[in-house]
């Protein structure tokens, strides 16, 4: 029963990390061209998303053949996280970046419980 219970909270976080990874990314888009100056909005607003989105895809996602062990990844990962609190917190509002940042972290450490409790099944 532990285990049937075990596999629907990873499930439903797992679907609540793909709406976070998507969220970081438009938080990174958004912000970068709305509330920074020409060279800055390029950085943050079309290199700075480029590169976590290559980062993901190359070290982090399930399906990548070059995965990073699990603090290899809850490192990008946090720092992914923690630039776009940086932005929020900054540029829109402390409260705001504050919630996103508790949220992505509860995410993360759930999402590498989860990988490591798989791991020993």
């Amino acid at each position: 029963m532990l285990i049937k219970n075990m596999n629907y909270i990873f499930s439903i976080n797992s679907v609540l990390r793909f709406m976070l990874e998507l969220i970081s990314i438009t938080i990174f888009i958004w912000l970068g061209f709305s509330k920074f100056k020409f060279p800055f909005n390029i950085c943050i607003g079309i290199l700075l998303p480029a590169a976590f989105i290559f980062l993901w895809s190359a070290y982090i996602s399930p399906g990548s053949p070059s995965r990073s062990g699990h603090f290899i990844r809850f490192i990008i990962e946090l720092t992914i996280f923690i630039s776009a609190f940086f932005l929020l917190s900054l540029k829109l509002s402390l409260n705001l970046g504050i919630s996103y940042l508790i949220f992505a972290i509860a995410n993360n450490i759930l999402t590498h419980w989860g990988d490591i409790w798989f791991d020993k099944q």
